[in-house]
């Protein structure tokens, strides 16, 4: 059994707190391997941003404890069908444009400005 899996079990039988309020869980979800998930990195090395992940209103379908402290903050993993779906959608297409136009933006006002104090 995967490591991340071992752990939300653990988690879910042992904790207190849990947050099943703010998600649906399912045995089902608590059992799904990790290779159906990605992982907060693993989307932004995908290219998302936490800015899109708002703006397409993605949210984690599981919290599970990080299993290498358990006092950081639990590791969110996302569906990979689901990161799929909302990667299709025109709603991701055009919040991606308006994300990568404002890095690229912010990339060419700093190029300026270092060119400009070296002009000086």
């Amino acid at each position: 059994m995967d490591r991340y899996i071992i752990y939300a079990i653990d988690w879910f039988k042992s904790t207190t707190f849990a947050y099943t309020d703010m998600f649906n869980l399912t045995e089902d979800l608590i059992m799904t391997s990790i290779n159906e998930c990605y992982t907060l990195k693993q989307l932004k090395q995908r290219g998302w941003t936490n800015s899109l992940i708002k703006a397409v209103g993605l949210s984690p379908h599981l919290l599970v404890e990080n299993y290498l402290n358990p006092n950081w903050p639990p590791t969110q993993l996302y569906l990979k069908s689901e990161v799929h779906r909302m990667e299709t959608t025109d709603r991701f297409k055009e919040a991606y444009r308006k994300v990568y136009n404002r890095i690229l933006g912010a990339k060419k006002a700093s190029k300026t400005k270092k060119e400009k104090k070296a002009k000086n």
